[in-house]
């Protein structure tokens, strides 16, 4: 499965098709076959076979979701020789090292009091009772 995307490119290579268009649909298929095959651990594939909207009409989705950072994260450790991570939210400190399975070589945390408080919207809507 992990060669899948390449097989096929190869076939269609193999047969001289000129119109790739047409078989883009297998195509995509293929490629997501490829994903699920590569990224195993860490990944989550959901399968939802109606839409939201419509639940009468058989419309499948099919999603590969990535439930582990760290995944995302290793390219960008691995490249570069520092990482700078900076945010107002990063608390506690100790669990992204954990989280995003890096060891750090300086942790520092700011302890920041604003002058004034601080505005937290919140978003109302009407549900379909109209209230």
């Amino acid at each position: 499965m992990k060669a899948c995307k390449e097989r096929l490119a190869s076939l269609l290579n193999t047969l001289e098709i000129e119109n790739i268009v047409e078989y883009s649909s297998l195509n995509l298929i293929a490629d997501f076959s490829t994903l699920i095959a590569t990224y195993y651990n860490g990944f989550s594939m959901i399968i939802e076979p109606f839409p939201e909207e419509n639940i009468h009409t058989p419309d499948p989705l099919l999603q590969l979701y990535c439930l582990d950072a760290s995944i995302a994260t290793k390219p960008i450790f691995e490249k570069f020789k520092n990482v700078i991570l900076t945010s107002g939210t990063i608390s506690p400190i100790d669990m992204y090292p954990k989280i995003l399975n890096f060891e750090p070589k300086i942790k520092k945390a700011f302890d920041i009091r604003l002058p004034r408080n601080s505005i937290s919207p919140m978003i109302v809507t009407k549900g379909t009772d109209q209230i």
